[in-house]
């Protein structure tokens, strides 16, 4: 008599059906941020296609002893909670200053089973956990404690081992900017990197000619960000200056991940479009003396970082004095990475250096910019597939791009 239990059963047959070639699973990276609402998140990232059994998935956090019981146990994401859900152990003492929480989880189901799947690149949520105690520094990761008590990052997918590398959940500089087209103004984000985490809060202000005939309409949203980031007006229409100003609010409920979304680094991001009624055509993004006066400058924080980049040179008002925008591009060509920059000041140079998603610096180099416009082609032919992070810096600003070469 076979008195296997049932589930159990099922999961080894549907096992059995995986392809047997460790090649046909990915690797798995992990990340975790703060959302900035009193809890952390943890999102997997596959380098390939997958949606069969995750067999054994094993991470564990730290944080100071002192701070007593801060972290409370996980709760499942989904869609993830639809094929695994995490458990959490005991918090213990490492005896050397840290307290560690290790959570596990294994696949119920295949993901295929419940109409799931992993694509390359996307960063896919698995849980939050609350925050029990406010200001605590929390990190997710390796150390000698983990490492002598079997509670490393771990994965097996299909039941091959598949650990990828713990990576850190970048904020990257998100400039704004926006347009009048067809009596609708488009207000766009433009991050300077790849980004799936939260959009803690965003704050900005439109501002146009206090004509008497000109006033915005109602707010409209894309359906990918009026879930994570819904922005809504901040207070009345106000004028000064000759001017009419609205400011603008937004705050997250959910990591662009759990959103089944995720921003490209460099591309446009329509944050909203707002008509507008009235014969005025100088109408946009800014900040000025009144912004600054009234808490309506620019700002974004992403992952409770601040992120706030520049508004764009195309919007129709600036105020005097702005920095034009540090824009970098990067991508391989042959065994080339070719890296083209546009240096507002080209009296401070160019700083660029590639690290790997651990931190660690692997090459770095200073460069003299007698123009705005760089163009570099770097021999990277010593360097091996994989993610890199290229940094560059200029005049106190900074860009990160995500590479995968």
């Amino acid at each position: 008599m076979d008195r296997s239990h049932p589930l159990l059963r099922r999961m080894a047959l549907a096992a059995a059906a995986l392809p047997v070639f460790a090649s046909a699973q990915p690797m798995l990276d992990i990340t975790m941020a703060d959302n900035g609402a009193g809890q952390l998140e943890v999102r997997v990232r596959p380098d390939g296609p997958y949606d069969g059994l995750v067999s054994n998935l094993t991470f564990t956090i730290r944080w100071p002893e002192a701070a007593g019981m801060a972290l409370d146990t996980a709760n499942a994401l989904y869609p993830a909670a639809d094929y695994m859900y995490p458990s959490a152990t005991q918090v213990v003492s490492g005896l050397n200053g840290y307290l560690y929480r290790t959570f596990n989880a294994v696949s119920m189901v295949p993901m295929f089973e419940v109409g799931q799947a992993w694509t390359a690149g996307t960063e896919y949520p698995l849980c939050t956990i609350d925050i029990l105690v406010p200001g605590t520094e929390f990190t997710l990761g390796n150390d000698a404690w983990t490492a002598a008590n079997n509670r490393n990052y771990f994965c097996s997918l299909g039941g091959y081992n598949r650990t990828g590398i713990v990576f850190p959940s970048l904020a990257p500089v998100t400039d704004v900017r926006s347009d009048l087209d067809g009596g609708m103004l488009n207000v766009y984000l433009i991050p300077q990197g790849d980004f799936f985490g939260w959009v803690s809060q965003v704050e900005l202000t439109v501002s146009w000619p206090a004509d008497g005939t000109t006033y915005l309409g109602i707010l409209e949203q894309p359906v990918e960000l009026a879930g994570p980031v819904p922005v809504t007006k901040e207070g009345p229409e106000t004028s000064a200056g000759g001017r009419k100003y609205q400011r603008f609010h937004g705050a997250g409920t959910m990591s662009l991940a759990n959103a089944a979304t995720g921003w490209t680094g460099g591309s446009d991001v329509l944050l909203f479009s707002i008509p507008v009624i009235g014969s005025a055509t100088d109408v946009a993004v800014v900040n000025d003396t009144w912004t600054a006066a009234n808490n309506g400058d620019y700002r974004i924080l992403l992952n409770s970082t601040d992120a706030t980049g520049a508004i764009d040179l195309n919007t129709a008002v600036l105020p005097v004095g702005s920095p034009t925008r540090f824009d970098v591009r990067a991508f391989a060509t042959g065994n080339d990475l070719r890296v083209q920059a546009v240096v507002p000041e080209p009296a401070d140079g160019l700083e660029l250096s590639l690290h790997s998603l651990t931190g660690q610096r692997l090459w770095g180099q200073q460069q003299q910019t007698p123009g705005t416009v760089v163009d570099l082609r770097i021999d990277r032919a010593a360097w091996p597939a994989g993610i890199y992070l290229l940094q560059a810096r200029t005049g106190g600003r900074t860009v990160t791009l995500r590479l995968v070469l």
